[in-house]
């Protein structure tokens, strides 16, 4: 016997505390900031595919933008064979992880993209002189080539 509207508005609706919960664990338990796509009711059963919606939950994701004063237009030209990703203080501390890192040229025409999940496994711990901070300090570095580049 095929569904009726009534249960398949009974089904949309019985689908809602299953987006709520998994959507309170990823911002409880997770740290991860969510947004709630909305729901609409078709009508009738049979114009329920018009309202077919483009997934239950956005899922907001942590991006560090870091301005380099160097000039680069890509991993070929970037004068250095690794790339500093962030002081480990400060990367070891955050939560949620960052998804990426985006490092600017000075020129702010360029950078190169660091995709935390893919490269962090390859990242090595240097001291390095902090010209800001005028200390020396570890930060994560990553080999040039394993990073993105972009022109903006």
């Amino acid at each position: 016997m095929p569904r009726t509207h009534e249960q398949f508005l009974g089904e949309l609706a019985a689908s809602s505390s299953a987006v709520t919960r998994v959507a309170s664990w990823l911002v409880e338990k997770q740290g991860i900031p969510v947004v709630l796509q909305p729901t609409f009711q078709a009508q009738t059963f049979d114009k329920r595919a018009d309202y077919a919606d483009d997934g239950d939950l956005g899922v907001l994701m942590r991006v560090e933008v870091k301005r380099r004063d160097l000039s680069f237009t890509g991993t070929n030209d970037y004068p250095y064979p690794t790339a500093i990703v962030d002081a480990c203080p400060n990367f070891d501390k955050k939560h949620p992880k960052p998804w990426l890192y985006i490092l600017l040229n000075s020129e702010m025409s360029a950078a190169l993209v660091v995709n935390v999940g893919v490269t962090q496994k390859y990242w090595v711990k240097q001291e390095l002189f902090d010209g800001r901070n005028h200390v020396k300090q570890p930060f994560y570095v990553c080999d040039k080539k394993m990073l993105g580049a972009i022109k903006l």
